[in-house]
């Protein structure tokens, strides 16, 4: 359910160090995949570590889809970013 799969990205986040700031979700079906939750995020991270969450998810247990991915940097080394992607379940 949406629970679960939140609290599975934030878990994902949490192993690479990365603050979620905000997260949207809504909920849609897909005739191929079942259930579709719809998630629109905000995270603050180090480049390094995005692009560690990003590996996370893509070889995640739960079928996710990045649609949109947009960083901006805050400082040196600090980053800022929207991440809009699709979980599936049943």
């Amino acid at each position: 359910n949406q629970d679960t799969i939140i609290n599975e990205l934030d878990a994902l986040a949490d192993e690479k160090g990365i603050s979620m700031n905000s997260l949207n979700f809504t909920v849609s079906s897909d005739d191929d995949f079942g259930n579709v939750l719809n998630i629109s995020a905000n995270f603050s991270s180090t480049y390094e570590n995005l692009l560690g969450f990003l590996q996370k998810i893509e070889n995640a247990d739960r079928l996710f889809k990045v649609n949109s991915l947009n960083v901006q940097l805050s400082t040196t080394t600090e980053a800022v970013f929207n991440l809009n992607l699709e979980a599936y379940y049943q």
